[in-house]
């Protein structure tokens, strides 16, 4: 039994509201979200891109994007690589860039008096990258290491299995790491095509969260992407298939010394789920993350620990159970986690599990500054993603609708242990 009532917590920690971005297009097309939170002291500006390199590898076969994403870093007509950094290590406690599946990201946290150059810098990268051959030339070394500490992981040829059996030839299910070769056949003429196919203003947005004037970041905004201008015409990726049938995989890896399970479960993306189906969820996960935990853990002693998250993008989507083991103790631990797995998902959960899930899910709603970053990039994959541009400020309303009968009915809708890829990686005996 709790010790204490969840019920009056959860309303305690539910008293915020998280501030409801205002959505705003610019003359070129360009998507302006701004979300303002004067508690965070600090705001990070983003520019993200709904494509990534799983895109690039439709049209060129190799991780363009990943190699643009480097690029833009690293030099413009207006500045400098060194001049580029030094403004950047002045005015921002953080920058940096990724590439996903999907998306191609810059932010920056700045100051609000700082807001205007913030995004002026953002937008000369996006804009005026010169690519330089120099420059190209010293990037392939850590973009090969980059993709050389997955190849050298004695997890990754399980991650690529459990990818490709999941999604088979579609994008989502092949692999995420090159060669050298491979990296090196990526050319400053791929890398200008690249920018001009997938970096423009229709499919792109401008985020700031945190604490900064809007009409200031809407003046900023225009003047800085006034010149930035052109439709994309990168290709698209279809939406992976949700069938999916229970196997059990074994993969023998002779770089590991313990047993690790995997299970992963194919579910609609967000977009394509109502979005209180898509809050049940995430506390039917929270509660069969516990449970799991207790069982495999706390009541066994089977394993150290056990994670339960989930993976995907605007084309597919997935929930991902993994733990490890001794191999003497990976058919019984396979045993708990299915025997969990299952009566979660015929709801065998209580009342308490659900409050215990919505009270901590309510709690992590605090905000710290690092967390102002996350928040950007959230609202970059809500709003380019899945069109809802809303569902971070809709999250904790639709936390307070959350019910036992609605996490029962998403666990049973969208995790069906009949149709879970079970896939298992043990030491490869040697001679």
């Amino acid at each position: 039994m709790p010790t204490r009532d969840f019920q009056v917590e959860l309303e305690k920690a539910m008293k915020k509201e998280t501030p409801r971005p205002q959505t705003h297009q610019l003359e070129n097309a360009m998507m302006l979200i701004l979300a303002p939170n004067h508690e965070a002291q600090t705001a990070c500006v983003s520019v993200a891109f709904p494509y990534g390199d799983m895109n690039s590898m439709q049209k060129w076969g190799l991780p363009t994007t990943h190699f643009l994403e480097h690029m833009f870093r690293k030099g413009t007509t207006t500045r400098s690589v060194h001049q580029m950094l030094d403004e950047l290590d002045w005015m921002a406690d953080e920058h940096n860039a990724f590439t996903a599946g999907e998306m191609m990201q810059y932010f920056q946290t700045a100051d609000s008096s700082e807001l205007p150059s913030a995004i002026a810098i953002l937008a000369d990268q996006v804009q005026n990258s010169t690519i330089a051959p120099e420059r190209l030339a010293l990037e392939y070394g850590p973009i090969t290491q980059e993709y050389a500490r997955k190849l050298d992981s004695p997890t990754y040829p399980s991650t690529l299995r459990f990818s490709s059996e999941l999604y088979g030839d579609h994008p989502a299910g092949r692999r995420c790491a090159f060669t050298e070769e491979e990296v090196r056949r990526i050319t400053r003429e791929i890398l200008l095509e690249a920018k001009e196919t997938m970096c423009k203003p229709d499919k792109c947005a401008l985020i700031v969260y945190g604490d900064f004037n809007p009409d200031e970041a809407i003046s900023a905004a225009r003047e800085s992407f006034e010149g930035f201008t052109g439709k994309s015409t990168a290709p698209e990726i279809p939406e992976a298939p949700l069938a999916q049938e229970h196997k059990e995989v074994l993969v023998e890896n002779e770089k590991i010394k313990r047993a690790l399970l995997w299970v992963g479960v194919k579910k609609p993306t967000s977009k394509n789920m109502p979005d209180l189906d898509v809050v049940s969820f995430q506390i039917g996960r929270a509660v069969l993350s516990r449970k799991l935990l207790f069982a495999l853990r706390t009541d066994s002693g089977l394993t150290y620990g056990v994670s339960v998250g989930g993976s995907g993008s605007k084309c597919y989507a997935y929930t991902e159970i993994t733990t490890d083991t001794k191999p003497d103790d990976l058919e019984a631990g396979k045993s708990v986690l299915t025997d969990v797995l299952r009566k979660v998902a015929d709801g065998e959960i209580s009342e308490d599990d659900v409050a215990l899930a919505k009270y901590r899910a309510a709690r992590a709603e605090r905000l710290s500054v690092h967390e102002v970053i996350t928040k950007a990039h959230g609202l970059a994959f809500d709003a380019l993603h899945f069109n809802k541009p809303n569902a971070a400020a809709d999250y904790l309303p639709n936390l307070r609708k959350v019910t036992l009968d609605g996490v029962r009915a998403a666990l049973q809708k969208y995790m069906d242990p009949d149709k879970a890829l079970v896939l298992t990686t043990v030491p490869k005996r040697r001679n």
